[in-house]
Order: C-alpha cells, then structure tokens, then sequence
C-alpha cells in the first residue's frame, strides 16, 4: 500500500511543484506592489485661493479627508502673491495674508495635524515663483513686497 501511496504522490508532484511555485511567485508578486504602494507619494494638492487650511477647523477637515482617502502627502500653498500664510521670522519681512485670523499660522497648524495622527502625513510646501501684482494701481496690502521693492524704471 505504501509503494501506491509513493506512485500517487509521484504522478501528482510535477503540477503540485508548479502550483506551489505559482503560489511563491503570486506572494513575492504580492509583497512587492505592498512596498511599492508604501514608498510612493499619494498627495493632495491645496491652493491658498479657497477654502482648505484658513482656519483650524478647515486643516482638520482637510487632513481626515487625507487620511480617509490614504493620501500619504500634502501640498499647500503658502504664498499667493507676495502674501505669506505662516509667521514670518525675522529676518524675513514677508508681509501676512489678510485671509488668516492675526495669531493663526496656517503651516504650523498643517504640520501640527499632520504629524501627530496615525499614518503620518507629510507636509510640503508650494510657493508659486510670478508676479505679485497685476494691476496698474498698488496693491491693497501695505507695507507689502510690491511696494518696498519697486521695479526700476
């Protein structure tokens, strides 16, 4: 009976070594989609022209929202035109936006959320690098950018 037992695993070990050798391949396959997902970069891209990060309760939405959806990123912008939406520190005289409340910091606030929930989220900043003004007449913000560095004529 043994010696029939030993045939029968024969006649069966070639397609049993191919399903356990697709099956090997199928979990390695597996393993690497599940560290790739884990090193590439799922961002959520928010402008300063709306709502988003203007005040507390709009960073927390805006990072639920982040962590619901699996975005492991996200990408503000700080700057609009010459307009910053953080505290600036001295030496840098950037000018606040008139969009935030006077002692609320925008990016302190995003860094703050996004750092101390589960997953982490990363914080990265968009500055757009154009003009700051479009307009023949001076801007509303004073002292602001536009004013303090006058283009030469």
């Amino acid at each position: 009976m043994s010696s029939a037992r030993a045939h029968v695993w024969r006649a069966h070990s070639k397609p049993m070594k191919k399903l356990l050798h697709f099956g090997s391949l199928l979990f390695a396959a597996a393993l690497s989609v599940a560290s790739a997902k884990a090193d590439e970069m799922r961002a959520f891209w928010v402008d300063a022209w709306g709502a988003g990060f203007l005040n507390a309760s709009e960073v927390t939405t805006l990072v639920n929202n982040c962590r619901t959806y699996n975005y492991n990123a996200v990408i503000v912008q700080m700057r609009r035109r010459g307009d910053a939406f953080y505290m600036p520190q001295a030496p840098n005289g950037e000018p606040r936006t008139t969009a935030l409340a006077g002692g609320y910091d925008a990016l302190q606030e995003l860094i703050n959320q996004c750092h101390s929930g589960s997953p982490r989220i990363e914080v990265h900043c968009w500055v757009p690098t154009h003009f700051i003004w479009g307009d023949t007449n001076n801007p509303p913000l004073r002292p602001d950018t536009f004013s303090t560095r006058p283009l030469s004529t």
